[in-house]
């Protein structure tokens, strides 16, 4: 049987530094429609953290379904040649009673 590796629980930390670059300025003269509202940026905030935490999410799901496949390929292949060896031991014994009857 292969050991277990431990999983990892948890997921990456949902910490975003903004930077004074990526943070809009509220300038007086400019006009209202090319102002950025609050909702608006923040919502815009939201969408690019999702975005850049998709892969690792992905990542981290396929390494944990590979793992499960992993485990459950060596437990199928452990019963699979117990059952062959069964069945390979029965045949060998038909056939030993039927060269001695």
């Amino acid at each position: 049987m292969l050991p277990h590796k431990p999983r990892s629980r948890y997921l990456p930390t949902l910490t975003h530094v903004v930077t004074a670059v990526e943070k809009p300025v509220a300038d007086m003269s400019a006009s209202p429609a090319n102002m950025v509202s609050h909702h608006d940026y923040n919502e815009l905030l939201v969408q690019q953290i999702i975005q850049s935490l998709v892969p690792l999410i992905s990542a981290r799901i396929k390494e944990s379904l590979q793992e499960i496949l992993d485990d459950k390929l060596h437990h199928l292949e452990a019963n699979m040649q117990l059952e062959m060896e069964s069945m390979v031991r029965g045949a060998v014994n038909r056939c030993n009673v039927s060269s001695n009857a």
